[in-house]
């Protein structure tokens, strides 16, 4: 019989469960947005030129987050379908396939996007010294973006499993390390749009490591480690689940530049 130590929400009322789900998803989403705000208002205090920087530059770290979050919709649909069949070791599975995954698909595509940076922003129209802050803050983000795909994919194995308290602390921890990180990195060090940009990274690190150790907790079926070696059948399955999802979350990824593109014109 399934272990119910992780699952008890997909087991429970179906009414229920819907309310439990969702009410941790939006407090989350309140969070992010929220850190979002804050974000912005410390770099914007740096000048205008740095907050045209950053937002130029956001649209390509998300490429990557996208990529990787599509992943993660698969992974949920593939465990979530173990888990109501009752195949606890089909669950693991797919979830340390899916750990594997999160890290071929960030180092193939960081690997893909970092040398187009600069064409990149130099195509969306920044030039001078707001090509050289987009610079600055994308060579990180791109560079580092590995920790948005591997934590994008952890909160998507906790959400499939019905811990959604789990995911939403993770990502309000995420969020409030954020918000303390910017203006240490931004001014106590001194390094500008730079800094912001490292404690968006080392802020989302924390966040692996919270929701790791969640996922190697004991209200979890699965673990947040990562299989030796690739079932290419189980990816292929994922993939073919997510790369739907991760086409409308591109779609939204590409608008942005395309009107960072028109903005840049006046």
């Amino acid at each position: 019989m399934m272990n119910e130590r992780g699952n008890g929400l997909l087991l429970a009322d179906y009414r229920k469960s819907v309310v439990s789900t969702s009410a941790p998803l939006a407090l989350a989403m309140a969070f992010q947005s929220a850190n979002g705000l804050v974000d912005a208002a410390w770099v914007s205090s740096l000048d205008a030129e740095s907050s045209a920087a950053v937002g130029m530059t956001r649209p390509l770290f998300l490429i990557i987050v996208a990529l990787g979050n599509g992943a993660g919709v698969g992974a949920t649909a593939l465990l979530s379908r173990c888990i109501g069949a009752g195949d606890e070791a089909g669950a693991r599975h797919i979830a340390s396939q899916a750990c594997l995954l999160s890290l071929l698909i960030s180092a193939a595509v960081t690997a893909s996007m970092l040398p187009l940076v600069s064409p990149l922003l130099a195509a969306m129209g920044a030039t001078g010294y707001v090509l050289a802050q987009a610079e600055a803050y994308g060579y990180v983000t791109v560079g580092l973006s590995c920790v948005g795909v591997v934590l994008g994919m952890q909160l998507s194995l906790l959400r499939s499993q019905g811990l959604s308290r789990h995911s939403m602390r993770v990502n309000v921890a995420v969020a409030l390390a954020n918000m303390a990180l910017d203006p240490a990195m931004i001014f106590g060090l001194g390094l500008g749009v730079s800094g912001a940009a490292l404690a968006t990274v080392l802020s989302m690190a924390l966040g692996i490591a919270v929701a790791r150790r969640m996922l190697n907790g004991s209200e979890s079926i699965v673990t947040a480690r990562a299989a030796g070696n690739l079932d290419v059948d189980a990816a292929r399955r994922m993939l073919s689940i997510g790369i739907p999802a991760s086409a409308g979350m591109l779609a939204g990824s590409l608008m942005m530049m395309a009107l960072n593109s028109v903005v840049v014109s006046f």
